[in-house]
């Protein structure tokens, strides 16, 4: 699912590209006008631990490699940053 963000100026547009890249984004295309960005997720170090503590004894890591797959694909996350029109 894709969210946009209006920004007022193109250096507003510079300044949102670099706040969500310091967030973790990465930048899919950009513009003069328009920018996209994604981040994906693969899950934290503490949902592994537990996931391998549960299912990781008898599955031989394959429930961690399945929650991982998962998460990549439940929890992406696109943004697109425009600059309002005039």
């Amino acid at each position: 699912m894709t969210r946009t963000r209006h920004v007022g100026t193109p250096a507003d547009l510079s300044d949102a590209v670099d706040e969500y890249r310091a967030d973790g984004y990465a930048l899919k295309r950009q513009g003069t006008r328009s920018a996209r960005l994604a981040r994906r997720d693969h899950g934290g170090i503490g949902a592994h631990l537990l996931v391998f503590v549960f299912f990781g004894w008898w599955s031989v890591g394959l429930a961690n490699v399945a929650y991982a797959l998962f998460r990549r694909y439940y929890s992406y996350d696109e943004v697109e940053v425009c600059v309002r029109g005039d």
